[in-house]
């Protein structure tokens, strides 16, 4: 598994695809997974809305936990 967080500064118009389902149009930073396609699948919208967002929020990743 690997789980990449968009507060590293990854443009999300370039990775997430627009259309949903398995016959998406690749976005660039997907062009060099095109050969594995049918073996990856893309989650988006799992932000945490109560943990603080960009570079403040990366401990939160994955698990939503704020820490203090």
């Amino acid at each position: 598994m690997v789980c990449v967080g968009m507060n590293f500064g990854i443009f999300p118009d370039t990775y997430f695809p627009e259309k949903t389902g398995s016959d998406f149009e690749t976005t660039e930073y997907l062009k060099p997974l095109e050969p594995f396609r049918s073996e990856y699948s893309i989650f988006s919208n799992l932000d945490h809305g109560s943990v603080a967002a960009g570079h403040a929020g990366c401990h939160a990743l994955l698990s939503g936990v704020e820490s203090k």
